[in-house]
């Protein structure tokens, strides 16, 4: 195979270093000079065939899902689908042959790599034939179509001169192409020629893109650029205040954390373009548990600011150090917090700089013990019981729904289009029956009030459809310095990386604390557990506590699956466990279901007022059984 390379449907874009799904519209135009990355393309593009070609069960196949995907292995193997996205990725894409018949031309944007001396490719309409000569470059192209076309070719510009242009001996008529993202280019106009030879000698310097550089979130930036800066555009608002004097740029970082791109429109020899500048943009401050899960909160601050900063170190509103200095870009030492002060679940960290200036960070760990120098005290919420948890797969969710025929989830609120019956059953016995008095008490200590009898509502559904309100109000009194939540309810692979509700505590002031539900960090599905294997499914967030209805019983691992499918059963804490041959991710389906125990750090000089849950999302419903508060 060599260097030829396809391009599958379950490949996926790269976009500031963050991966997004590949549209199926798109993928000629991001291995081509559309995108001004077509080495980054071509990783992917490489990546993708050792996969399928070599890696796989089925040698040479190109096949539709990765054998390394974990939930569904190398199934649907014999579907044709991905064949037309491989061609029009490697014809379209990596060889740039984009016909244009109706408007008399033949344009031609190679996308192959920086670093390619020679290629060669043919169909029975087209050939290209390319090679490299140190800064020379030659294309023999053919075309053998029913209509001779003007050719037209794209080329990207890796030298800021252009020396000489011909095309079958004479000289070429060629312009920049000032549009151009990434990298420069040129258009070569050849004429209508069913063979052309071309030939570029390249002149000048050479074209660098900056490398990506690290910043913080508030920090002042300057950076010189290779390059005189013509025009700024910033369309994810990275930069505040911005200001250019001839080849710098600087400003204040503005924009939200993460990769992010600006672009300034560059001249350098010939050429003009827009040059992509790449900044890191971080938090002021980062925390860094140390050894979690060791049942003692101990963690280090990192500094990515270009200063030093001195100031007092609190931990969940108790002053663990009154004066912390982190050097600039370094890590502080390690930070040990009293058992006292540490609490079961999200710890909330704040440094206070001398000038004023408060960062607020949290640390999440469930293996801690609650604190035990603070009572806690159920909330009663009767009156906002709207039904059953055992009812969720049961309703029939008909509106509000699209007209049109659409991939939608069935109407029992759970399944796919490929899956229109799945469904759940729920079991809540164990958990009424563990409920001594109304009263059910975790394991971790800490109580919630939920109902013993059958026929009780146990649970405050909201929802998007029609079926539930879209939020619900809890009145609340006094104060308290945490909020542990009881909560179950559905999302699906459709509403992950994003927010799915919002649980908000009101202070008589105003203001407010607030848990967001963002699958799959602090939300999950009632029916199954997530499956997690540090690369394509990583939560980034440890594991919550989970309340197994059926049972009773509350873990933070997998304790009750499926039914049997196979003779292949083990004991995984206490429960059957049934391995399938399917994949590493199945499995997941917890037998009868279960509640997820969540929490909210608050502020403990602050009265309390209510506490609101809002479904944000469509499609999930999302519940409230129970809200115990730390007093």
């Amino acid at each position: 195979m060599g260097d030829y390379l396809y391009l599958r449907l379950d490949a996926v874009l790269l976009v500031d270093k963050t991966t997004w799904p590949l549209p199926k519209c798109g993928i000629q135009h991001f291995l081509t000079g559309k995108s001004g990355r077509s080495d980054a393309a071509f990783k992917l593009f490489k990546s993708s065939v050792l996969d399928g070609m070599y890696l796989g069960a089925s040698p040479g196949n190109v096949g539709q899902i990765s054998f390394y995907d974990a939930a569904r292995g190398e199934c649907y193997r014999d579907f044709g689908d991905p064949v037309g996205m491989f061609s029009r990725a490697l014809v379209q894409g990596l060889f740039g042959i984009l016909p244009d018949a109706l408007n008399d031309r033949l344009v031609t944007r190679p996308g192959m790599p920086a670093d390619w001396q020679f290629a060669s490719f043919s169909t029975p309409d087209i050939s290209i034939d390319y090679k490299r000569n140190g800064n020379i470059e030659r294309y023999n192209i053919g075309q053998h179509l029913p209509k001779l076309l003007n050719l037209e070719l794209h080329l990207k510009a890796y030298f800021d001169k252009i020396t000489r242009v011909s095309v079958n001996g004479k000289p070429a008529i060629w312009r920049v192409d000032t549009t151009a993202v990434g990298t420069p280019a040129i258009w070569v106009m050849c004429g209508k020629n069913q063979e052309n030879s071309i030939e570029i000698e390249w002149g000048g310097k050479s074209v660098n893109t900056p490398e990506e550089i690290t910043v913080a979130r508030g920090d002042t930036y300057k950076q010189m650029l290779d390059v005189p800066i013509e025009t700024v555009y910033d369309p994810q608002s990275v930069l505040g205040n911005k200001q250019t004097d001839g080849s710098t740029i600087s400003g204040t970082v503005t924009g939200e954390v993460d990769h992010r791109t600006f672009f300034v429109h560059a001249m350098q020899g010939d050429l003009t373009w827009w040059m992509p500048v790449g900044l890191w943009v971080k938090e002021p401050l980062e925390v860094q548990p140390v050894n979690p899960g060791s049942g003692h909160l101990s963690f280090c601050l990192r500094n990515n600011r270009v200063v030093a900063v001195t100031g007092k170190l609190l931990v969940n509103g108790e002053q663990i150090k009154d004066k912390q200095t982190i050097a600039a870009c370094s890590i502080s030492e390690q930070i040990e917090v009293p058992v006292g002060i540490a609490v079961c679940g999200t710890n909330r960290i704040s440094f206070v700089q001398d000038n004023g200036q408060r960062e607020e960070l949290s640390l999440v760990d469930w293996t801690l013990p609650v604190n035990t120098k603070e009572r806690t005290e159920v909330v009663n919420i009767d009156n906002q019981l709207n039904d059953k948890v055992t009812q969720i797969f049961k309703n029939e969710y008909l509106a509000p729904r699209s007209p049109y025929t659409t991939l939608q989830t069935p109407t029992q609120g759970i399944g796919e289009w490929t899956h229109p019956l799945t469904t759940a059953s729920i079991d809540d016995s164990g958990l009424r029956k563990a409920s001594v008095n109304g009263i059910f008490n975790t394991p971790m200590g800490v109580p919630f009030r939920t109902a013993s009898l059958p026929e009780t509502k146990n649970i405050a559904f909201t929802s998007l459809w029609n079926n539930y309100p879209a939020s619900i109000t809890v009145p609340l009194t006094g104060k308290a310095s945490h909020a542990y939540l009881l909560m179950a309810g559905s999302t699906n692979h459709m509403q992950s990386r994003f927010r799915n509700g919002v649980v908000r505590v009101w202070y008589t002031d105003g203001t407010s604390d607030s848990l967001l539900l963002v699958n799959p960090q602090t939300w999950c599905p009632i029916e199954q557990d997530y499956y997690e294997d540090g690369f394509a499914f990583n939560m980034h967030a440890p594991r919550p506590f989970r309340v197994f209805l059926k049972t009773g019983a509350v873990s933070r691992e997998m304790m009750a699956t499926k039914e049997k499918q196979s003779t292949d059963t083990t004991k995984r804490n206490g429960g059957d466990y049934t391995e399938t041959p399917v994949s590493p991710a199945s499995g997941r389906e917890i037998d009868g279901g279960a509640a997820v125990i969540l929490d909210l750090p608050l502020n403990r000089s602050k009265q309390l007022k209510q506490l609101t849950l809002e479904t944000r999302a469509n499609e999930v419903v999302i519940g409230l059984m129970g809200v115990t508060l730390m007093r």
